[in-house]
């Protein structure tokens, strides 16, 4: 009976859910921007959180049981079904471990929807649940393949293959001795295998009724359906509690890659690393940009990258719209570019800093970084995002009066390019800051050229 109930109350939640009016109320929320339990993912789709999914609440969903008077019971009752199905799992049976149900959220699309690019999100040895909300429509695909991408030299030979060329052996260094880019490639490596492989061996359920669990093992490259029409699914994870004292690694719904996000990330780690050089550069952006053109979906960076040369650079070549001629001359041109990618460094300002500019008069939050890899100090510019001294030909300089300490603008002297002392003051020697910080700086002064 209790299961009877909970399937009755997902139909309700469909049939409201499926309205425009309901769409236009959640269209209205993500407009304010105010409200984290909702937002919009891969292929326009809704994700709307429920329960336990770090600290984005549920207040979307909450409102729309309020606003649409669906029964005030209708999550708590639909939860508990979600945990009893999962708890019924074979494979969570078979484990023997006691699991902590999290991350439940709605992800649904209004009308027609393209399938999603494969992606990886959930890591082993979790395990992902998805409780169709519609009746009879497609579960999610998945890709499971033999073939395995955890080391740079999986990815080198799956490239010699792919490219038919070799990779410079000093990228299959940096993949194989990097920790962080070991790390990525051993969670994720896998969404690097071509989309054409992966379409050949996709499979899912055509058509799957209201109430059915659907279940993927983590690390599982997967993705969801083409859709003709409204769908809903509640998906939610199972992490292992691990031990006597609780530690369970949950998953982090904000993690997620793709070929093209994996590919961005690994080249932003790399770019400005001792031993690589124009070689590597060019041909990781050669093959970024054969991931981008062979992708199902495109504009990917719009949500996953900042700002900056890189994402101009991803988004000119989703575009399409540059003959191969053209294009070869982009990739030579970019990976010639050191500051393609500035990788910021280390924090070596206080957070209350200004910086007065001569230009207006008008003082600026600011603070100032020093890259690692070269001893390149840099600006930044919070207000805005923007940044100062990042081009190849800057050369900004600081000199600390006192060692291990932060730059406060006393304790120092920074520079320019030209050897000009830069005026940076500590917030708390800024009298009336309110009336002296203006938010409009001259343009000339930050650089947000493509190229």
């Amino acid at each position: 009976k209790a299961d009877d109930l909970a399937v009755e109350l997902l139909r309700q939640i469909a049939s409201t859910f499926r309205r425009e009016d309901v769409k236009n109320f959640l269209d209205n929320r993500l407009k304010r921007g105010e409200d984290p339990s909702i937002r919009i993912i891969q292929t326009a789709r809704y994700e709307i959180f429920l329960h336990n999914a770090k600290e984005y609440g549920s207040g979307a969903f909450d409102a729309v049981v309020k606003q649409f008077q669906l029964p005030k019971d209708c999550k708590g009752v639909v939860l508990a079904y979600a945990r009893r199905q999962a708890k019924r799992d074979p494979r969570l049976m078979k484990q023997q471990k006691d699991y902590k149900f999290s991350n439940f959220s709605i992800i649904c699309n209004y009308g027609e929807a393209e399938a999603q690019a494969p992606h990886i999100d959930l890591l082993a040895p979790n395990y992902q649940f998805g409780v169709m909300i519609t009746d009879a429509e497609p579960g999610t695909l998945l890709f499971e393949t033999k073939r395995v991408i955890e080391t740079g030299s999986d990815l080198a030979k799956l490239w010699n293959e792919f490219e038919g060329q070799l990779v410079p052996t000093n990228l299959i260094t940096f993949f194989n001795c990097n920790t962080q880019a070991k790390k990525l490639l051993k969670d994720y490596g896998n969404v690097l295998i071509p989309e054409k492989m992966l379409q050949s061996i996709q499979r899912g359920f055509t058509t799957v009724p209201v109430g059915s669990l659907l279940s993927l093992p983590g690390s599982v490259v997967h993705a969801g359906p083409k859709c003709k029409r409204f769908r809903a699914v509640l998906f939610f994870s199972a992490s292992p509690i691990q031990d006597a004292s609780g530690i369970v690694l949950e998953y982090d719904p904000d993690d997620q890659y793709t070929s093209v996000m994996l590919m961005g990330r690994l080249l932003i780690m790399l770019w400005d690393k001792e031993g690589i050089g124009y070689d590597e550069r060019h041909y990781i952006l050669e093959m970024l940009v054969r991931y981008i053109q062979e992708a199902s979906i495109k504009r990917q960076c719009d949500r996953h990258f900042e700002d900056g040369k890189l994402k101009n650079f991803i988004a000119r070549v989703e575009g399409g719209k540059l003959s191969q001629k053209k294009l070869n001359s982009y990739v030579e041109k970019m990976a010639r570019s050191v500051d393609l990618i500035f990788n910021d460094g280390d924090q070596v300002s206080v957070d209350d800093l200004v910086v007065v500019w001569d230009e207006d008069g008008k003082m600026y939050d600011v603070i100032v970084y020093q890259r690692l890899s070269d001893g390149k100090v840099v600006l930044k510019y919070p207000e805005d995002g923007s940044w100062e001294g990042t081009k190849e030909e800057d050369s900004y300089s600081l000199e600390m009066f006192v060692k291990d300490k932060l730059f406060d603008g006393s304790n120092g002297i920074l520079k320019d390019t030209t050897g000009v002392e830069i005026d940076c003051r500590p917030l708390i020697a800024v009298p009336n800051r309110k009336c002296l910080i203006s938010k409009k700086r001259p343009r000339k002064l930050f650089d947000k050229s493509e190229e």
